[in-house]
């Protein structure tokens, strides 16, 4: 079973001198999805995951892999820095704590979060500042959680598509 559709096409771009970023660009302008795209990089051109990322990142974003995480690390903490900032951040970890106190669940909690406007990262951020869990008992609680029900099916997916990735490229 063809996992990539027209990988033949792919293959003859390559042989015909088409870089990894140009077959990443032409995939993509075909509408491959970005996972499939990193794992067309590896069997066409016998690239790492690594590699076959920075190729797909360079045709999606024009930057390397290297600078791309660089520019999102850089986006994380001026948003982690504007967050603490925020009078709405202090008011909205007060609310979180008023609920607590309470007795209201984890779930009440991130439900608070969401309809405050806040992301995953950030639900994970509070449950970890307030002492609730640890953070990977708090990343799996919000991924579980019914406040975010509607994104676990995508996380999930991204998440099995990354792991058939790993494992093609431990077998190869």
């Amino acid at each position: 079973m063809t996992i990539i559709p027209d990988e033949a096409l792919y293959r003859s771009l390559a042989a015909g001198g088409a870089t990894p970023v140009d077959v990443a660009r032409e995939a993509r302008r075909r509408g491959v999805p970005a996972m499939r795209v990193i794992l067309l990089m590896q069997r066409v051109f016998d690239l790492s995951l690594v590699d076959s990322k920075d190729a797909y990142v360079q045709a999606e974003y024009g930057v390397t892999l290297y600078e791309y995480q660089g520019q999102l690390g850089e986006m994380v903490e001026a948003e982690a820095r504007q967050s603490e900032l925020d009078p709405a951040w202090e008011d909205t970890l007060t609310r979180v704590r008023d609920v607590l106190r309470q007795g209201g669940s984890v779930e009440d909690v991130l439900r608070l979060l969401r309809s405050a406007g806040y992301g995953k990262i950030d639900a994970m951020r509070v449950l970890k500042i307030l002492g609730v869990m640890e953070l990977r008992e708090a990343k799996r609680a919000v991924h579980l959680s019914d406040a975010w029900a509607d994104q676990r099916a995508r996380d999930d997916e991204l998440h099995d598509e990354v792991e058939r990735a790993l494992r093609n490229e431990d077998q190869a």
